[in-house]
């Protein structure tokens, strides 16, 4: 039986300058230098203000881990396994080379059969400057936007920096080391394909047996396929010769549970369990859990014209999300329990989908587990983003085994709804340009690797990709977005800007916010808070070098003037945080409630970007401490199941009702003039029937100007309702708010602590309340929601977990506005 020995803990590290200076340390194993120095206090920490600047010289550094270890053999064959090595390493055992690696995206075996002493052995690996070797390859031919040495090299491609992060190239075994003793057969991969065939599901098998031996092997090969309340099992005898084999076997199972992404069913796995036995002996055993799902796309039909709609289990989906980036610039940091939060903290925004980008990382096994109990689907680039990419024979025989072995990692995962060559490669390419650099990856070594080891989900060449160019907002996906433009435009108008944005599907649009001021303070110093526009804000958000913009704005001064613009000016940390994250919300909802409300054509938006690798004044909704920004809250509502939008059309009001529920609703909308003054409402009803999924205009008012006299003191609130129950609400204001005079309410609080870590406080006032806050709160604390409105009369219960009582007696309520009467 495979017997696998860990040889991770902590590991001696030695740093060589170039001018022989060296450094001595020890460091944990899965680790990287930067963190390790870290720990040894022998850096600061490299987020922490303009650190960045003082820990750049690792990256000039050569690097070598060593470690000994004890070993007791008796297997066939003996392996050293790397999960991952950052990224040009030289693998020593007992001062015998195995190897050498240049892709930190792939796993590396060496046999070490007969070479593995019993009892005491010495493990080195030694990393050269990874920033050194691109820069030798580089010949100044090819573009890679904000570092063009980093193509030459399979690394992380945002490590050297990118428009949203600094620049850390950094060395390391980043994930777990191993080594494994192999018995006479062992399994080198197990596939599981489910087919639905009607009412019944073929589960198609593929074991890739590896022999160990020179002689055939006799093999009994034993499947199991197991769900929740069903098992089934097929015995196959197979001989395996040296040179291995693959054994295939299918079970059919009747009547299958469907896997289905969040809100639209459940999330049923499957278990596939794999055994080898020789001569009465189990060799090797491997196991996958898998889902049963079907997955296309709609890119055409008779009533629409043009489309991109994912449909899965033949029912259409509207897909809501975001784009993920790495966890942590430093990536062996990301723990399990991260990536459950994170991923955790998007389904409970209603989240179905998260996109990861092209410039990361394959991410870890357990980030797609939890994605596939959740229902989170994911739309999976393969990691070539915003460059040129070499097309030499070398380059492309390591990007073909990385292809390879990613898909053979991943493939088994149902929540990956389909694959993506790269992000923006060729966004700007017309069709009939067929012959630049990189282009044979994703037209030839992706699509024939998927042939051979996938064919269950999609394949798209690009992300975006379709139409005359490949961004092209009227065919497939594209990447979009009017945040920018607001700068440029009247304050009244910021809303009609973002009405003359169209997509097919937004696979990302952009809008940047500022994390709450709690975050603010970890990794800014108090003095350099304020103003918005110092130095240290332009170093924690980081501009575009390839913008060609010729006005002096930079991400920094967008970010600040639309949100005094929006939403008003700032004099303190608390005002800032809070101004700066409310505009990045206002933008976001209205760009959701956009997209939503323009279904069926439109089918999914996923922003840039949902969570950040280091801490930042940037896109995310999300900060680097899983702590949700003020964004966030607006994101959760524009995501509901039902959603109301606001349009702006020819003088006149139109209302929107969106559905993503999959049961049709019957209910009334409520739409009243709301005078902020006095809390007068003059309301309509209209009868509203909307199928499951669907989208529609229920209301249309007459002259604008004529609804809202009086802008800065009125709005328009329209309520969906069902009976007693409330689907859905939403404001209307015609003047930005930072104009707007808001009463200063007397707010009506009840709280409750119902457990240990849970909170409710109830929460009413008899006049509009303008984006509630509940602050002082810890890291961990979750509200149900934030930096909501509260309606004349309205009574609204919001839950914390993570709160104990003495924590909860600490907590604040505020409003977030620039004026009040």
């Amino acid at each position: 039986m495979r017997k696998t020995k860990s040889l991770n803990g902590m590991w001696r590290i030695t740093g060589a300058a170039p001018d022989a200076e060296t450094v001595n340390l020890y460091g944990k194993v899965p680790g990287e230098v930067h963190p390790a120095l870290e720990e040894s206090e022998l850096i600061p920490d490299p987020f922490y203000g303009f650190n960045t600047a003082k820990v750049q010289w690792v990256e000039k550094y050569a690097w070598s881990y060593e470690r000994d270890f004890t070993a007791n053999v008796d297997g066939a064959k003996q392996v050293l396994r790397f999960e991952g090595l950052d990224t040009f390493a030289s693998v020593y055992l007992n001062g015998e080379l195995l190897g050498k690696t240049d892709n930190m995206f792939v796993p590396h075996e060496f046999d070490v059969t007969g070479m593995v002493i019993k009892g005491e052995n010495n493990l080195r690996v030694d990393f050269e400057p990874a920033a050194a070797v691109a820069e030798k390859l580089h010949d100044g031919t090819l573009f890679g936007c904000f570092d063009g040495p980093r193509i030459n090299i399979r690394k992380m491609q945002c490590s050297f920096g990118w428009d949203w992060t600094d620049r850390f190239v950094g060395a390391g075994i980043w994930r777990g080391v191993s080594l494994i003793e192999r018995d006479a057969v062992n399994i080198e991969s197990l596939r599981v394909e489910p087919e639905i065939n009607g009412n019944t599901a073929d589960v198609w098998v593929y074991i890739n047996a590896e022999n160990n031996t020179a002689e055939t092997q006799p093999v009994l090969a034993t499947v199991v396929i197991e769900g929740e309340d069903s098992r089934e099992t097929v015995e196959i005898a197979a001989e395996v010769p040296p040179e291995g084999d693959e054994i295939c076997a299918v079970i059919r199972i009747p009547e299958p549970k469907r896997w289905y992404p969040a809100g639209m069913g459940g999330q049923p796995l499957y278990r596939c369990m794999a055994a080898l036995t020789v001569k009465g002996n189990v060799c090797d055993a491997a196991e996958k859990r898998f889902g049963i799902r079907d997955i296309s796309i709609i890119e055409r039909d008779e009533d629409l014209g043009e489309r991109f709609t994912i449909t899965v289990n033949g029912e259409e989906m509207f897909c809501k999300g975001g784009n993920w980036v790495p966890a942590d610039h430093f990536v062996s940091r990301v723990t399990p329990e991260k990536y459950r939060e994170l991923v955790t903290l998007a389904k409970d925004a209603n989240f179905n989908m998260l996109r990861v980008w092209g410039g990361g990382i394959y991410e870890d096994e357990s980030f797609y587990d939890v994605c596939d109990e959740l229902g989170i689907t994911v739309w999976q680039d393969f990691m070539f983003a915003c460059a040129d990419y070499p097309d030499t024979p070398e380059f492309n025989a390591s990007v073909k085994d990385e292809i390879t072995k990613a898909v053979k990692a991943l493939r088994h995962h149902p929540c990956i709804l389909l694959w993506s060559g790269n992000n923006e490669c060729e966004m700007n390419r017309a069709p009939e340009d067929t012959t630049w650099p990189g282009r044979h990856i994703y037209y030839d070594i992706i699509p024939s690797v998927l042939r051979q080891e996938d064919n269950t989900r999609p394949y798209r060449y690009c992300c975006p990709w379709g139409g005359k160019i490949g961004n092209d907002p009227t065919v497939g996906d594209s990447h979009v977005g009017k945040w920018f433009d607001i700068a440029y435009r009247p304050a009244e108008e910021w809303r009609k800007v973002i009405q003359e944005d169209f997509s097919l599907f937004a696979s990302e649009f952009p809008v940047q916010g500022c994390p709450q001021a709690e975050s603010l303070r970890k990794f800014i110093p108090e003095e350099l808070l304020m103003p918005p526009t110092g130095d240290i804000y332009e170093h924690k958000n980081k501009d575009n070098p390839h913008s060609g913009r010729t006005d002096g704005m930079t991400h920094q001064r967008f970010l600040v003037d639309i949100t005094n613009k929006l939403v008003g000016d700032t004099d303190t940390a608390e005002k800032w945080a809070d101004f700066g994250g409310v505009s990045q919300g206002i933008v976001l909802a209205a760009e959701i409630e956009l997209y939503r409300s323009m279904k069926p054509k439109t089918s999914g938006c996923m922003f840039w970007m949902y969570n950040d690798c280091w801490p930042a004044v940037g896109w995310s909704v999300v900060d680097f401490y899983t702590r949700p920004k003020a964004a966030y809250y607006f994101v959760k509502r524009a995501y509901a199941p039902f959603v109301i939008a606001f349009e702006e059309r020819e003088g006149k009001l139109r209302i929107h009702i969106s559905s993503d529920s999959t049961e049709d609703f019957a209910g009334k909308l409520s739409v009243g003039v709301l005078r902020l003054d006095t809390s007068e409402v003059v309301t309509e009803i209209v009868d509203v029937k909307l199928p499951a999924g669907k989208a529609g205009c229920f209301f249309e008012s007459e002259n604008l100007d004529a609804l809202l006299p009086e802008p800065e003191n009125m709005c328009v609130v329209a309520v969906l309702a069902a009976g007693d129950e409330t689907a859905a609400k939403n404001t209307y204001f015609k003047a930005p708010p930072r104009d707007v005079r808001f009463p200063r309410p007397k707010l009506i609080v009840q709280r409750e602590q119902r457990d240990e870590t849970t909170h409710a406080i109830t929460l009413g006032a008899e006049s509009y309340v303008r984006c509630l806050k509940i602050g002082n709160l810890p890291e961990t604390a979750r509200p149900s929601d934030n930096y909501f409105d509260l309606l004349p009369g309205e009574r609204y219960t919001v839950t914390i977990a993570g709160l104990t009582a003495d924590e909860a007696a600490n907590m604040t309520l505020g409003i977030v506005a620039n004026k009040f009467v």
